[in-house]
Formats: structure tokens, C-alpha cells, sequence
């Protein structure tokens, strides 16, 4: 929970002044697992999920050509993410020598409005975002003596963004949608 007074001054001549309130709550839950089934094989796993809502409640004073007009704010956030990954390795007559597996996936889902009351001059506004990531890794490594190793792999990396925007008026009715939308991918080998 946050409390803040704020005042700001722009050229027209303009004055804004609000008490900002900021209350949050916050969600995380973790876990994990090693596993070694032999000498030679190393498993291990973790996950992890967040929650993350908050509420940002303005209270403004805007003063501009000598009027006051109250103008009050809500935003409110949502931030929710998962991430998980996994991991094999597979020694074989020596540490330096082994075969290793590693994957990872990340998935942030992002939900903004601001709503303000009255409407002057601005829209009240929708954003979702979406932010998912996946990576695989393949390893191998072998150690020959102090002057040479082995080593080969490949790697995948894969990335897709997702961002939607809505700007509503003050009889709820859309103004304004824009939707930007990213796929990147990387793979190699090596």
C-alpha cells in the first residue's frame, strides 16, 4: 500500500495536483525437484506462478486558464505469469563428458485500464498484453584432455508478443483499437 501527494505544473498555464493511492496484493508459488536415479543421470524441474493485482486510485485537481475541474482516476492491473523448466543430464565415464538437455517456457499475461471520471479530453483505456517464450537447448560436451574438446549443440529460442489496445469514450464505445503482434524465432546449430 502506497499514499502520495503529486503536484504538477505544464506552460499553458497548468496546474495538476492528486493524491495518489497504490494497493496491491501479490501471489507467488514456487517449486522444484532434483532427482538422481543413478551416478549418471541428473534430472531436475522448477515451476513457478505469480499473481500480481493491483489498484491505482487518483484523485486530481486540474487548474488550467483559471478553472478548477476535479478529475478522478482508477487504474486498474492484473500481472499474471508462469515460467517452468526442466533439465536431463547424462554423464557418461567422466564429468566432463556428458549430454545435456535443458527447456524453458515463460508465459506473462498483462491486463491495464484506466478510467477516468469526468472525461476530459482523454479516453478511458484497455491494454492486454501477452508475452510467451520458449527455449530448448540440446548439449553435448566431451572433455578429450587439457588441449582438446568436443563440443555440439543446438539451440531453439522462440518468442511471441501480443499487445491490444482499446480506447473507450465516456458512453463505453470504442474510439480507438490498436493491436500490435511479434513471432521471433532463433534456431542453431553448432
Amino acid at each position: 500500500k502506497n499514499t502520495k501527494n503529486d503536484e504538477r505544473t505544464g506552460i499553458q498555464p497548468y496546474i495538476q495536483k492528486n493524491d495518489f493511492n497504490f494497493d496491491g496484493d501479490l501471489i507467488r508459488f514456487n517449486a522444484g525437484l532434483d532427482w538422481f536415479p543413478n551416478k549418471n543421470d541428473e534430472f531436475s524441474t522448477d515451476i513457478s506462478y505469480s499473481n500480481n493485482g493491483h489498484i491505482l486510485n487518483n484523485e486530481n485537481i486540474l487548474i488550467q486558464n483559471n478553472i478548477t475541474r476535479p478529475q478522478n482516476s482508477v487504474g486498474d492491473h492484473l500481472h499474471k505469469t508462469f515460467t517452468a523448466n526442466a533439465n536431463y543430464r547424462h554423464l557418461f565415464n567422466k564429468d566432463s563428458h556428458y549430454l545435456e538437455f535443458d527447456a524453458q517456457i515463460s508465459d506473462n499475461k498483462n491486463t491495464l485500464t484506466g478510467n477516468f471520471n469526468p472525461n476530459y479530453n482523454v479516453l478511458d483505456n484497455a491494454t492486454n498484453n501477452t508475452v510467451f517464450i520458449s527455449n530448448i537447448a540440446i548439449d553435448y560436451v566431451n572433455k578429450i584432455n587439457d588441449k582438446f574438446e568436443i563440443e555440439a549443440g543446438f539451440l531453439s529460442l522462440n518468442d511471441a508478443l501480443n499487445n491490444e489496445l482499446k480506447s473507450y469514450d465516456d458512453k463505453n464505445q470504442i474510439q480507438d483499437s490498436d493491436v500490435f503482434s511479434n513471432k521471433q524465432s532463433v534456431n542453431a546449430l553448432y
